[in-house]
């Protein structure tokens, strides 16, 4: 992906959002080539017009192999992969910053999904014991994040995704580390952060990637799911095994669907009846993988109480914490056994 036009603050704030990504450009085709252009106008067809005016509807086909796209209805978008362009209007610097988010993650994202890698909405680290991975799959706010930055404080523990886990049906799950990002204040030892207007989330404090970068784990086995849910009322953290109904419900959202992550603008990236082909098949691979995760992994609900201070979130993280580094997996094997040996054809190959 090459990115032209941009603000010296826009280009600064995507080279931390991707630092993790950044190589050197090898000789040959890549895989995903293109250029990504921030102009102050793009010339958006009759037909876009009226369909957003009529029907709110965000695309419409252009001319010249163009697609135009509307994003948070005011950042207009035109674009034709095939021809590697991708041209964007000029917002503010914020909208701005989370349209090429958006754009980079649905482009690169489709050609991942095409390998069989997929997006799972999840944090996740790997444990200090050698237990394989976990990923702690949950909606935006439930407090993924801020149990992720307590998880890392034992230097011992491993670091894959922050909110975006790549997986397969393999269970393999690779590094995928971007910036973190707080709804609450960044904490204490945070050396680095700043303040972050998201569209439709509010205000976030986003602590660089890089502060971590030591810890990244290129890749591990995933063994278990977490999948958090939160209390209204204060109370002791819980933790137990997941229904079979549960788990699936989750995985169709947060895997298949993909809800809460760029992959749902892909769609509308590129819609045309030439891609759907290709659509279809990424369908059918994430939901393979949605069922080698419920077959292959323990799955467990881990129940966080309402937490006022900074304190009091401590405590609940910590309690998760002495989980994962392994200071109860004679508890985990009586919540929920291993998974049985009719599972393992889906580790072939690691």
């Amino acid at each position: 992906m090459r990115l032209s036009g941009l603000s010296a603050a826009e280009a600064d704030f995507v080279g931390r959002e991707f630092a993790h990504f950044v190589r050197p450009r090898r000789a040959g085709r890549a895989a995903v080539d293109v250029l990504v252009r921030v102009q102050e106008r793009i010339p958006v067809s009759a037909l876009h017009r009226r369909l957003r005016r009529w029907l709110s509807w965000p695309t419409a086909p252009g001319p010249r192999g163009f697609h135009f796209v509307s994003f948070f209805a005011r950042v207009p978008v035109a674009y034709a992969f095939e021809r590697g362009l991708c041209l964007v209007g000029r917002a503010d610097a914020e909208t701005t910053i989370e349209v090429l988010y958006v754009i980079i993650h649905a482009a690169v994202g489709e050609c991942l999904d095409l390998r069989g890698v997929h997006r799972l909405h999840a944090a996740t680290v790997t444990t200090a014991d050698g237990g394989g991975a976990w990923a702690m799959v949950g909606a935006s706010g439930v407090g993924k994040t801020t149990l992720l930055w307590s998880l890392l404080r034992d230097p011992a523990t491993g670091w894959l995704s922050e909110d975006v886990a790549l997986v397969d049906a393999a269970l393999r799950v690779r590094a995928f580390p971007l910036r973190f990002a707080f709804r609450g204040a960044a904490p204490e030892d945070a050396t680095e952060s700043l303040r972050f207007q998201r569209l439709g989330f509010g205000t976030k404090h986003v602590v660089a990637a890089a502060q971590k970068a030591a810890q990244v784990v290129d890749a591990a086995d995933l063994r278990t799911l977490v999948f958090l849910r939160r209390e209204p009322r204060p109370g002791d953290p819980t933790l137990a095994r997941a229904s079979r109904l549960r788990a699936a419900y989750s995985l169709a959202r947060w895997l298949v669907v993909g809800h809460e992550l760029p992959q749902i603008w892909q769609l509308f990236i590129r819609f045309s009846w030439k891609s759907m082909a290709g659509k279809g098949r990424i369908a059918r691979s994430r939901v393979r993988t949605a069922r080698a995760l419920l077959r292959g992994t323990r799955q467990l609900v881990y129940t966080l109480p309402h937490a006022e201070g900074e304190a009091e979130r401590d405590v609940v993280a910590a309690r998760l914490r002495a989980l994962v580094v392994g200071a109860s997996s004679k508890l985990l094997q009586s919540i929920n056994p291993a998974p049985n040996a009719r599972n393992r054809r889906f580790n072939r190959g690691k």
